[in-house]
């Protein structure tokens, strides 16, 4: 009779044994739209006393002494405005409190410096930069502005010294060291020689933030928006890289190369097995074509309102740019998955009420639409359809988040007892 194999090694700072569910939160990008994600985050913080509870410490539990809380978000995960989100709740001691207090919603509502356009206090040169950014001749937001504002928030602390893991989406541009334009993604999770953690915060919020057109492109990174709205599949893809990487700790350095990649294989398995995962989106609306036939050229076909028996009379070029379906991550995730991966992300924002994300995102510079725009969100927030979808994924993590029985137990731990541990440690040194 085959002996049982022994659990799947664990990815650094998870804690021993592993966890039975490694909870990811994954948040949209979306300009603007950006603080409907912290209303729909208070909202599910009313519905489920435990949802995004902090770590806490305590020693009478065997000998882990660090125990993650039902309902403890293992990594916040984030594209563009979904990437503040990710970082405001990565900062946070107690991330739950952050969101209940209206903490998350006062960054937003006091977000003037994120949309501001180029000053004109800088001098010649910015009186300048501000008049041509009105030609597209230059950023459409001001980038020192934007800069002063993350230092206040987040000072000179790097991704390392954060206090929750965080997995930020950009793009490189530049395509270094490969010479290829690429996505790129900032983490700060335990590693060895991680170059990440050493990362400015505020540096990486710039860099996840910055789509080109929209303000100037720094160190060769801008938005992750420009590969994919939506950072679901690649921090599930990082949990996978984990995985692998501490199971082939435990390999023989003397195995050979197809047996390794067998052994890996099946590890990854384990790592699914114990993931939840919530994705939240901005809610808005993704638009249809109104005609299934024609031929135009790109002139016509960007200039050429997108369906007007929808009252939807934006042209494509205001949507498909930032507003592309994401079902194709989406429903990877699912497969993956199963009923362990939510999506929370109702039509609700969208022409005729309110213009497309691109197109909200640059009014979000003029202080009475920023202000129009953030009231249409709250109302939007009190609409049926946004009780229901809050509803559901209460529902999800009432089942799959922090269940009093999980569905799919972890792997028995058949190791000896390991000295205690905190599932995530914020450090000051990120030698070797």
């Amino acid at each position: 009779m085959m002996s049982a194999s022994p659990p799947l090694p664990l990815p650094p700072g998870i804690g021993k044994p592993l966890p039975q569910a490694i909870r990811l939160l994954s948040m949209d990008g979306g300009g603007i739209y950006g603080y409907i994600t912290a209303l729909m985050l208070r909202a599910l913080c009313a519905e489920d006393p435990n949802f995004l509870s902090p770590l806490a410490y305590q020693p009478e539990q065997a000998t882990l002494g660090w125990i993650e809380r039902p309902g403890a978000v293992w990594a916040f995960a984030g594209t563009s405005a979904g990437s503040l989100n990710a970082l405001l709740l990565a900062n946070a001691e107690d991330p739950r409190a952050f969101v209940t207090s209206g903490q998350l919603e006062a960054f937003w509502l006091n977000s003037g410096a994120i949309f501001a356009p180029p000053s004109m206090q800088d001098g010649p040169m910015g009186m300048l930069r501000y008049w041509m950014s009105y030609w597209s001749l230059v950023g459409w937001f001001g980038t020192a502005e934007y800069e002063r504002f993350l230092r206040d928030h987040f000072g000179d602390r790097t991704l390392g010294q954060l206090k929750h893991r965080v997995l930020l989406t950009s793009f490189n541009w530049t395509g270094e060291p490969s010479g290829r334009w690429r996505p790129k993604v900032f983490v700060n999770f335990p590693a060895r020689r991680e170059p990440d953690r050493q990362m400015p915060i505020w540096q990486a919020a710039y860099l996840a933030t910055s789509p080109p057109g929209l303000r100037q492109v720094r160190w060769g990174f801008g938005d992750g928006g420009t590969a994919s709205p939506d950072p679901s599949l690649s921090v599930l893809v990082e949990l996978i890289r984990i995985g692998r990487r501490e199971a082939a700790k435990s390999l023989k350095s003397t195995a050979s190369r197809a047996s390794r990649d067998r052994v890996l294989a099946d590890e990854i398995s384990p790592v699914l097995k114990n993931a939840r995962l919530l994705s939240v989106g901005v809610c808005s609306k993704i638009p249809a074509y109104e005609r299934a036939n024609f031929d135009f050229g790109s002139l016509m076909f960007n200039a050429l309102p997108t369906n007007p028996s929808r009252q939807n009379y934006w042209p494509p070029m205001w949507q498909i740019s930032i507003d592309p379906a994401t079902e194709s991550s989406v429903a990877t995730c699912q497969a993956l998955l199963g009923a362990r991966c939510h999506r929370l992300d109702p039509d609700l924002l969208g022409p005729p009420a309110e213009p497309p994300t691109l197109a909200a995102t640059m009014l979000a510079r003029n202080p009475m639409w920023r202000q129009h725009l953030i009231e249409r969100q709250q109302i939007a927030m009190q609409t049926p359809e946004a009780r229901a979808a809050v509803q559901a994924a209460a529902t999800f993590l009432r089942e799959w988040w922090s269940p009093e029985k999980p569905h799919l137990p972890g792997p028995p731990d058949v190791r000896a007892p390991q000295p205690p541990e905190p599932p995530f440690a914020p450090s000051t040194d990120d030698g070797p």
